[in-house]
């Protein structure tokens, strides 16, 4: 089992700042860790549209406040 304390992510260098956009990723676990998947908490600043691409890899998202839509541009 592995445990981590969010309130050590900052000094384990886990908290990572995206710009353009401005939003956080709190990196619970990561591929370094051997478990074959990542956790991380995203902060999404309200700023509207923004637009991310992920080349190498799948994300499962979930909302806990406030709203957003996501919009696969290749298919509408």
């Amino acid at each position: 089992m592995k445990v981590i304390n969010g309130s050590d992510l900052d000094s384990m260098n886990r908290v990572m700042e995206f710009t353009p956009g401005g939003f956080l990723s709190h990196r619970f676990l990561l591929e370094e860790d051997g478990l074959g998947y990542t956790i991380t908490r995203t902060v999404i600043p309200p700023k509207g549209p923004q637009r991310w691409h992920y080349p190498n890899h799948l994300e499962a998202c979930y909302c806990v406040a406030g709203q957003g839509e996501l919009v696969d541009i290749a298919t509408g």
